[in-house]
This record gives structure tokens, sequence and C-alpha cells, in this order.
């Protein structure tokens, strides 16, 4: 099992923070833990593979918090029933306080045990500005602002397989590129009036966070598989980079 990898851009530092709250911002900080892959450095926030972590060492991290989860196969594994439903539920929130709105990447691995209407994959604070899931025809989608803005792709998916999906989002240029296992899954143009509610908003800072849940007031819906890996940027990946991510085992 290889140590915690701890890379930094700028200032090298990780500051000690208590459970429960985002680490404080110190520069272009990148938290990278598991086994070290070749995948793009610049503008990465944080990196986990879980499959070359150990419950110690995954437990032991201050950038994300668990609730009920932990390993298994290799793997995160979520039990799909959201914390404030059950006692035995769960929740994952992982902290990226560096994360500029404007532009980002999501590359995420999973694995979906089952699905269901709006299946969650990932998403981005409290209030959903971003989110990766299954729409109720099967297709991945994604969706902004608490879903009030969803577009699907034409990729089906199917529970009990491995998918990687990579996310592009670059609002200055109004684009959102999909890759999914290698390939371009969609290629989205964002309306000219549109915009992220999040930003300008009082809690704008609090909520750079990512979950696998969609949680409306006291109910929710969680994730029910397996998540291999999980990779947030803080800029828009370009599509070579996209497609690479895509295709990584």
């Amino acid at each position: 099992m290889k140590p915690q990898i701890l890379k930094a851009i700028g200032i090298a530092l990780l500051l000690p923070i208590s459970a429960g709250h985002a680490p404080a911002a110190t520069g272009a900080i990148v938290a990278q833990f598991g086994s070290p892959d070749d995948i793009p450095s610049e503008g990465l926030l944080v990196h986990y593979n879980f499959k070359h972590m150990s419950q110690a060492e995954l437990h032991g991290k201050t950038e994300i918090q668990l609730t009920n989860a932990g390993l298994m196969q290799e793997a995160l594994r979520i039990n799909g029933i959201y914390s404030m439903d059950r006692p035995d539920g769960c929740d994952v929130i992982i902290n990226t306080p560096e994360l500029d709105y404007s532009a980002f990447t999501v590359d995420l691995k999973f694995k979906a045990f089952k699905f269901s209407t709006y299946t969650p994959l990932l998403s981005g604070g409290e209030h959903r500005w971003f989110t990766l899931l299954r729409d109720p025809t099967g297709h991945l989608a994604i969706g902004f602002n608490s879903q009030a803005f969803i577009k699907p792709t034409q990729t089906f998916l199917t529970a009990n397989k491995w998918y990687t999906v990579v996310c592009s989002v670059n609002l200055k240029e109004r684009m959102v590129m999909v890759f999914i296992d290698g390939r371009e899954a969609a290629r989205i143009a964002l309306p000219e009036d549109f915009a992220l509610d999040i930003i300008g908003a009082k809690y704008q800072e609090s909520d750079k966070t990512w979950s696998f849940k969609n949680t409306g007031g006291s109910t929710g819906r969680m994730f029910d598989g397996l998540i291999g890996e999980v990779a947030i940027y803080d800029r828009a990946l370009l599509p070579d980079d996209c497609k690479k991510l895509s295709s990584r085992p």
C-alpha cells in the first residue's frame, strides 16, 4: 500500500482542519491520495484513487468527510441510503475550497449496483449547482442549478458496469464537453443568458463541495454502488485530455 502523496503548486502547504470544515484557502493546493497516476496535474484540486488506499488512510483524510461509507472491492462503497433518512444512511463530502465556478472538470469512475429515477452520480454542493446523473430514460445527463437546466447525452447507463466519465465545463466559453470511456458523449452549448445561481449567492464559498447525492429538503437520493476514482480540476480540460482521462482503465 503506497503512502499518501501530497503535491503542491505554488504554496506547498496543507493546513490541518477539523472534521466537517472545508480547508482554508492557501493557494493552488493539490491533494492526491492513493497511487500516483499519469493524469494532468495543472489545476488538479483533489484526486482520490480508492484502489490504492487502506481504510485507515481513507478515514484519516480531512479533505473528505465520510458517514457510513468505506472501502469495498478496492473502491469506495456508497450504500444508496440518504444519511437523513435512516441511521444506516451514508454521506460523502469532498472539499475543494479553491474551486473556480467559471471553469472546472470532474473525472469519475463508478459502478452502480442499481439505479432509481434521477440517480445522482456526482453533485456540486448542497445546492446542486452541478450534477452528473442518470435521467429517467436511463441516459447519462448533465444538470445545473438544481437541475433546472438539464441536458441528456445519448449514452445509456447499465447497472453493474464500470464507467469513467469526464465532464469539462467552461462557462466563459459557454461549453460543456462530456467524455465516457474514451469517446465523446456530448458537446453542449450553453444559452447566452446562462448563469450559475451559486455565483454571487451568500453560500458561494461554503458550497465548494462535492457529494454523491441528490437532495431536496429533508429527503434525498444517494448513489448506490462503487466509486473507483474521482478527480476535480479548477479548469476546463481540453478534449484530448478529457479523452485520455476517460480512457484510463
